[in-house]
This record gives structure tokens, C-alpha cells and sequence, in this order.
């Protein structure tokens, strides 16, 4: 979950790597750091927080040098610190590594390198790779082909997944290689960048993807990709050659704000580049022998997985499975060549997820993957790919993304409903047109109301009735991150087995109320509720009567898609949530965007 990037070329290192960990940061930001070639030989820089801490120290420091690798750490092994920051070096600082992933085995190397009087500066697992490095090229000459086999000895010993960039003093070149973690390759004008992610990549000429267990040896000039055994591999070019992102926030406060106002566009977007492109032509055959779906992700991409079940079995009558991807992976469950599986995950990275896929293809499942990112490692695993067009996302709570997906399997319901000869209940112009009637002035005055006296709780819930549960789950797991508010989504059904005894005087719940066929249930809820003295704030898009404390009605007559109108208004609950508690709503504390670990 760090982001890594590393440059060799014509033009000054440090310009473009800052600039490369600043789009990157999003994946860790516990501390910074960057090590880089000159003259003199190989130099290390780091800080606490974020790039900007780094930067002024960079500019007094650095010779403008060509060759520099950097990082943004996310701390998976030892605490937050110096000594704990990217890059790590050998002991005698000759060697330096940026790492993205765990070394599974890194205690028991440790323990060798130990007994070899190795001196360790740090607790983390990355710094047994540079000293194993140093440890097998002290007895030979410093040249490119013995680092490259020094270097594949020390890959073979490793267990776990990484992504590793490496500078070795005395030879100007970047060595880079992954296992089951994203890196990519980028030649610029002026040489050739590799990084984590797209993100880090700059407006590149050329973009590649790096397969599993092969080494990159990358010059001013020229890469060579070598498997583990130094047999040249040819790198596969993507199509897409320019990458774009936006860096302006303008005229929002944060990106998550400017996120959720671009949710619409999202759900927009999605729906017509997934029909004009006709990116929905599953084989009828495929969907005609379903005997079951099975549904794995994590965080809120496993929320929009639950709601396509919810539709799955409302609509087409199709058992679905809904899991975490963390979970299931373990479990020996019964998968066959009549089971569809659906993978969902916004960067195409999730760990845990691409485990699940593995195993999936093990059996013979067929594998759908739902991703917003073209060049993931879920798009090149699946059989056949949904891709949303939510544009690049920066905060770390995921809005626009979740949106998007949300639009994506909606279509791809019906796509099943029509395969199946079941009756739809809305087509592609609903969904637009309800995401067309979010009225942002009525939220605004609504949350105003609200928010206040919400804000300094520590404990708050979000209950609803089936699909409600769902929106209920993702919108308490927006409050969680940003605002460090405990918030736990709940059925309503089952309070009278338990949670009902968590009500009382003082106490808020927030009610989703958008299904016609449980209205009546929801409403003998609120009452039991508010009987106990809590006090109930409800989001309907029902015509029904009942007191309340606060009460904001929704446009949305297909009940089945109100998840599209009750979302922005949880997501802009959590933003106001977390703006009036004073915290960085984009950065939220022990979360990164991308979880390529487990």
C-alpha cells in the first residue's frame, strides 16, 4: 500500500519524482523518501508526513541528479519513523530499496544475516533485501549481469509480494521487479520512469506492464525485462500511451468533496461508454448455465457487490454469494465450471481480491472483473472485464469510484435479466435520470441542520431494510474513516434480537426508508426506536407519515435504484462530519488507497 516510483534520463531526477510521490501519496503517508545517483556516489533522504516535508531538504541537498527512486510509506512493519522510512540500505549504504508489499519469510532472513554480523538500523522487512543484495555481490566485479544474478538469487529467497525498485552504487541504472504487486514501466521523452501506479507515471509515451517474477534493468537510453533465469521477455505495450489526471481541486476544499460532486458524472460516464462501446456482450451461454454467482471484494467495493446480489436474486432469480475477498479466499468453498464469479475492486490491485480470482480460475469458474483501472493486474486476470469511467480518484474513502460501479452493475443486471428472459424493472435512462434528481440545495440545508448535533458523538447508527442495509453499511463505513466516529450500520429486523438495547436517551439513528414492500416494518422500527428516547434521523423516498426529529425526502420512483440517491447524501454526511471535527478528510489516519497487501 506505499506508492514507489523510480527515474533514469536526461532531465533532473528530483523534478519529476517529487512531483510523481506527490500524485502518489494517496497510498501511504506516514513518511517519505528518496535515494539517487550522482557523482559522488548514492545519497538517502528522508522525513515524517507527507512529500512537502521533504522537498525543501531535497532542494538545498540534491546535484541535480539523473537517477533517483522514491517512496510513500504506508508502515506495515515496524512503527512510524526514520529509521522505518523508504528507502532501506545494506549496511554499508552502498545498496538502497523502495518496497511496495511483505516479505513474508523476512524474520528468518534476518535471523541469517544475523548470524552473518549484518548491523539492521530498522524493524521493517524490506531491509534484509539490500543487505542480502550486498551479501551476494561483495566476492564479484560491480557490473549490470552479476547485480542482475545477484539480484534473481535473492528474488528466489524471498516469500510474499512486493515491487522493488534498486539503485547499487557505482552502476547508473534502476533495477525494478514485482511479485503479485502493480509496477509499471513508462519511457518519457527525456528517459523512463517506473512506479507503483499509473498515477506516478507522468504523461508517458510508452506505458508497459511487468509480468510476475521478471527484473527490469532500465538506463538513460534502453530497458531489458529478464526472467529468472536472464532470458529476455518481451514487455507487452498498452494502448493506452498518454495518462492523464487531474491535479486541481478547484473551487472544492478537498478532493473528496470535488469526488462526490462528480459522482453524477461518474454514474454518467460509466453507463454510456459501457453502451456505446457495448462492453456488456457476455456470451448468453455463459450466463444461461449459471447455477450460482459468487461475489468477492473488500471495503466499499464488496458494499456495491452486496447491492448486485440484492439484484441478482430480486431480478433474476440467480443465488448469489457475497463475501470478502479476505475471507473467502480461505475457505474451501464449492466453486465449478457453472459459476459465475464477479470480482470488484476500484484500482484492479486489491491483494486479497486477486487471490480469490487465482483460486477462482482454479476451479474453472468463469471470472468477471470490475475495475476503473485499464492496466490492473484484475483486468488481465479475468475472463471478460466490466471497466467504470470514474476518472482518477484521489481522497482514500472512495466516492465517485463507488458510484461508478454502482452504474456498471446495474447495467450488467439487466444484461442478465434480458439473457434470462426476466422482466426488467428499469433500463439505462432511469438510472441517469435519477441520479439527475439529486437536489444539492436541499441536502446542503438538511445537513446543516444535522451535522451539528452529531458531532462530537462517539457512537452513531445508520439501520435499514434490504437494500437499505447495504447503503446503511456503506455509508457507516464513510463515517468510520474520515471522521473517526464509531458507526454501525444495522437491519432493522434485528433489533429486538439485540441491538436495541444500545438505544436510549441521547442516542441518534439514522433510517433509511426506501422500500415500498417494508415501509410498514420500517415505520413500527422507528417507533420502537424512539420509544427508547433515541432520536431517529430519516432519509426516505417514501410518501409515508411518520415523526421524526429530522426527515429529508428523496427523489426516486424505481425503489430498487435509490442506493444512487441515498449514497451522496451519507458520503457529504461523512465529509461535514469530518471538516467540523478538523481533520484531513482526504488522508484519513492508518488507511491508503490501495491495498496491495493483506
Amino acid at each position: 500500500m506505499c506508492g514507489i516510483v523510480g527515474y533514469v534520463g536526461y532531465g533532473i531526477a528530483q523534478d519529476f519524482v517529487f512531483d510523481a510521490l506527490k500524485r502518489l501519496e494517496y497510498r501511504g503517508y506516514d513518511s517519505v523518501g528518496v535515494a539517487y545517483l550522482d557523482d559522488d556516489g548514492l545519497h538517502r533522504m528522508r522525513a515524517l508526513g507527507g512529500v512537502s516535508n521533504l522537498e525543501q531538504q531535497a532542494q538545498k541537498t540534491v546535484n541535480c541528479a539523473s537517477t533517483m527512486i522514491g517512496h510513500t510509506r504506508w508502515a506495515t512493519h515496524g512503527r512510524v519513523s526514520i529509521a522505518n522510512a523508504h528507502p532501506q540500505m545494506d549496511a554499508e549504504h552502498k545498496i538502497a530499496v523502495v518496497h511496495n508489499g511483505i516479505i513474508e519469510n523476512f524474520e528468518e532472513l534476518r535471523r541469517k544475516l544475523l548470524e552473518q554480523n549484518v548491523v539492521f538500523e530498522s524493524t521493517t522487512d524490506t531491509e534484509v533485501i539490500p543487505n542480502l543484495i550486498s551479501a551476494g555481490i561483495k566476492n564479484v566485479k560491480n557490473t549490470p549481469n552479476n547485480i542482475l544474478w545477484c539480484i534473481c538469487d535473492v528474488l528466489k529467497a524471498l516469500k510474499g509480494s512486493f515491487a522493488l525498485c534498486i539503485l547499487v552504487q557505482g552502476c547508473n541504472k534502476i533495477f525494478a521487479t514485482a511479485r503479485f504487486s502493480p509496477l509499471i514501466l513508462a519511457k518519457l521523452s527525456d528517459g523512463y520512469v517506473v512506479a507503483s501506479d499509473i498515477m506516478g507515471l507522468g504523461k508517458a509515451d510508452e506505458v508497459y506492464t511487468i509480468p510476475n517474477d521478471t527484473l527490469l534493468m532500465i538506463d538513460k537510453n534502453s530497458f531489458v525485462c529478464y526472467d529468472m533465469q536472464l532470458n529476455e521477455v518481451m514487455l507487452k505495450k498498452l494502448s493506452k500511451t498518454s495518462v492523464q489526471y487531474d491535479d486541481d481541486m478547484h473551487p472544492y476544499s478537498s478532493f473528496m468533496e470535488k469526488e462526490i460532486n462528480e459522482g453524477t458524472k461518474a454514474i454518467n460516464d460509466t453507463v454510456r461508454e459501457l453502451l456505446v462501446k457495448r462492453q456488456l456482450e457476455i456470451d448468453d451461454k455463459i450466463v444461461r448455465q449459471v447455477g450460482r454467482v459468487v461475489i468477492c471484494a473488500c471495503g466499499t467495493a464488496l458494499h456495491a457487490g452486496r447491492i448486485f446480489g440484492c439484484l441478482l436474486e430480486e431480478l433474476c432469480g440467480i443465488t448469489a454469494i457475497i463475501d470478502y475477498a479476505s475471507e473467502y479466499r480461505y475457505r474451501n468453498a464449492p466453486i465449478d465450471k457453472q459459476t459465475i464469479c464477479i470480482f470488484i475492486s476500484q484500482s484492479g490491485e486489491t491483494a486479497d481480491t486477486l487471490s480469490c480470482v487465482e483460486f477462482a480460475r482454479s476451479k474453472g469458474a468463469y471470472c468477471i472483473g470490475v475495475s476503473n483501472v485499464p492496466t490492473s493486474r484484475l483486468v488481465s486476470l479475468v475472463d471478460y472485464v466490466v471497466p467504470t469511467y470514474a476518472g482518477v480518484e484521489r481522497a482514500v474513502a472512495s466516492t465517485k469510484a463507488y458510484m461508478a460501479q454502482l452504474g456498471a452493475l446495474y447495467l450488467l443486471g439487466n444484461k442478465f435479466c434480458e439473457v434470462l428472459g426476466r422482466q426488467t424493472l428499469y433500463d439505462w435512462k432511469d438510472i441517469v435520470h435519477t441520479t439527475d434528481l439529486i437536489k444539492t440545495q436541499q441536502t446542503d440545508d438538511f445537513l446543516s441542520q444535522i451535522v451539528p448535533q452529531l458531532t462530537d458523538l462517539e457512537h452513531l447508527y445508520i439501520l435499514g431494510r434490504g437494500i437499505d442495509y447495504v447503503s446503511a453499511m456503506e455509508g457507516a463505513l464513510k463515517i468510520k474513516e474520515i471522521s473517526y466516529i464509531h458507526c454501525e450500520a444495522m437491519p432493522l429486523g434485528e433489533l429486538k434480537h439485540g441491538s436495541l438495547a444500545l438505544f436510549g436517551n441521547n442516542t441518534y439513528a439514522i433510517v433509511l426508508m426506501t422500500q415500498n414492500n417494508v415501509a410498514d416494518k420500517v415505520v413500527s422500527n422507528i417507533h420502537e426506536i424512539r420509544s427508547r428516547g433515541a432520536k431517529v434521523i430519516l432519509l426516505t423516498t417514501l410518501d409515508v407519515k411518520v415523526e421524526v426529529e429530522h426527515c429529508l425526502h428523496l427523489d426516486c420512483s424505481i425503489d430498487v435504484l435509490s442506493p444512487f440517491v441515498v449514497t451522496p447524501v451519507l458520503q457529504q454526511l461523512a465529509l461535514r462530519l469530518a471538516t467540523a471535527r478538523k481533520l484531513d478528510v482526504d488522508k484519513p489516519r492508518n488507511l491508503a488507497k490501495s491495498v496491495t497487501v493483506e
